[in-house]
């Protein structure tokens, strides 16, 4: 299981992941130092956490071939994810509020973060 790699890749502490798991840290480092594997319900929820396939997560397929979004940011991937979610009325509304926020807050205006851009879900941004 690759989950050194993806917790480094996400800028999170294991003790930060083991808590949004709620699990001690001491159990999540053995996940991580292949001591001990998770169970099922818990490789579930890190391939969620982390925005990725089970199989990617166990190192059975790339990023590529499981389809997932590479090279996008942590939260970039837990927008998208939570997006897939919607049914059509709820992605049309989120597109027509991209544009919106597109137009009020453009690239080339500095900005920073302000609060959690997901309630209830733990923002990589630091």
């Amino acid at each position: 299981m690759l989950l050194k790699e993806y917790r480094t890749r996400a800028g999170k502490l294991q003790k930060e992941v083991a808590a949004a798991l709620g699990v001690d840290r001491s159990r999540y480092v053995k996940w991580e130092n292949e001591k001990a594997e998770p169970p099922f319900e818990m490789t579930l929820k890190l391939a969620e956490y982390y925005g990725i396939s089970v199989d990617e997560l166990l190192g059975r397929v790339t990023s590529y071939e499981a389809g997932t979004l590479a090279g996008l940011q942590l939260d970039e991937r837990r927008i998208i994810t939570e997006y897939r979610k919607l049914n059509d009325t709820g992605k049309m509304k989120t597109f027509e509020f991209i544009l919106m926020a597109r137009n009020t807050y453009p690239a080339d205006q500095p900005g920073e973060w302000q609060g959690d851009p997901l309630p209830g879900v733990e923002n990589q941004k630091r």
